[in-house]
């Protein structure tokens, strides 16, 4: 008996496009399903993105997915964002226009499921325009604190919404509340690689080309922090604690690979803060934003991981990527990073005053015995297999189907 694909809307965030041409995590993991869906053929799916002439070009590509693109998307994004950023209602959410071409498409089509990535800010808006009386979600890096973000109604999003999908299992049990048919609502989605096979290569091509590119010896013993450079994800402190090591350990070298924004500008005010901390510390290198379809050769060229962010991280992709390129972490027991490090492929640092000693002494660690290390790494390779494309979209089903009428 031949299936019915079920009818799927996907609204992205109104920032990055669809396809995912300009890279951004959610994009990247929607187009994952997108991908595995030209497969599988379960969902006959209509996207709604922003305009990127380049994702024009590319939505040609896929046979069960139409793709709708407005400039106007954008502008939604930007009114939704100035209640998140000032953390007042100044906007009333619900009452934010979608573009007419949006508008006259889902009046006249009827949609099985609907799927709001990353535009938890938007959401409303969409729940209660879209032509959908069956299933709808909330997916994809769901604020955590739903019902406590002062900029969004969480229980009106409850209200509307069937599911709402959290990037890891810590995340969706921190959003349970007392009330048992919200928390029913809740499901894990975890996050995962779209290429994990390109993680997995140990290309000498790569790392001899990356190190070249930033100057980086042969042995030079090579330390990664991949993100943001923001005060919560540990970058000064792991620069503080570089600068107390190096002198005494000249070849360990540390890799800053990122910005201090989401689009890769550069905040000048945080920068010269880092800037300074590195006086003139010549082994530390700072690459500036990477595309994300170029990150996985910067982690073969590394031999271990920093990520030691003092919150708790929600997932934290940065270690998903290292232990699958085969590389050590140096981390902290936090969120759902617990979720795929442990002590066989990292070492954890604490969150409290020793954490820049317990920095000192796992970087020291790592480089004086590059074997241990490498085996912490070939741990975590088998470890996060299962974080490939395949999976991904097989939650994603799952999870659909379990809740279809």
């Amino acid at each position: 008996m031949t299936k019915t694909p079920l009818k799927l809307a996907i609204f992205n965030d109104g920032q990055l496009p669809l396809p995912s041409v300009k890279g951004g995590s959610v994009p990247t993991l929607i187009e994952m399903i997108l991908n595995e869906n030209e497969i599988h053929h379960d969902f006959d799916v209509d996207v709604f993105s922003c305009f990127d002439s380049k994702a024009r070009m590319k939505a040609k590509a896929y046979k069960y997915s139409a793709f709708y693109d407005s400039r106007s998307f954008r502008m939604i994004r930007f009114f939704t964002n100035i209640s998140f950023k000032t953390k007042l209602r100044l906007v009333n959410l619900k009452s934010v226009p979608l573009p007419h071409k949006f508008k006259y498409i889902i009046k006249n089509k009827h949609y099985d499921v609907v799927l709001i990535s990353g535009y938890i800010r938007g959401a409303l808006t969409i729940l209660k325009k879209v032509n959908c009386d069956s299933l709808k979600i909330v997916a994809h890096h769901t604020v955590t604190d739903l019902l406590h973000e002062s900029s969004i109604d969480g229980k009106q999003i409850y209200k509307y919404a069937d599911i709402i999908t959290f990037d890891s299992e810590y995340a969706a049990k921190y959003a349970s509340t007392g009330n048992a048919e919200q928390n029913k609502k809740n499901y894990a989605h975890q996050d995962s690689i779209p290429d994990l096979s390109k993680y997995c290569q140990n290309s000498t091509k790569n790392r001899e080309d990356i190190r070249g590119k930033y100057k980086l010896s042969s042995d030079d013993f090579v330390i990664l922090f991949c993100g943001r450079f923001v005060e919560y994800k540990g970058i000064y402190e792991l620069i503080t604690a570089f600068n107390d090591i190096s002198p005494l350990y000249p070849k360990i070298k540390l890799l800053l690979c990122g910005s201090n924004t989401y689009s890769g500008k550069i905040n000048n005010r945080s920068l010269n803060k880092l800037l300074r901390m590195m006086r003139d510390n010549q082994n530390i290198v700072l690459t500036g934003f990477v595309n994300y379809e170029n990150i996985y050769k910067i982690y073969q060229a590394c031999d271990a991981t920093a990520l030691v962010t003092k919150i708790d991280e929600a997932f934290g992709m940065v270690g998903i990527e290292s232990l699958a390129a085969g590389k050590p972490l140096i981390t902290t027991r936090t969120g759902g990073i617990a979720e795929y490090a442990d002590d066989t492929n990292s070492f954890f640092v604490r969150k409290d005053n020793n954490m820049v000693s317990d920095i000192k002494e796992a970087i020291v660690y790592c480089a004086e015995h590059p074997n241990s290390a490498a085996k912490l790494g070939e741990n975590g390779r088998k470890k996060v297999s299962k974080y490939n494309q395949e999976n991904y979209y097989k939650r994603f089903r799952e999870i659909i189907f379990a809740n279809v009428k």
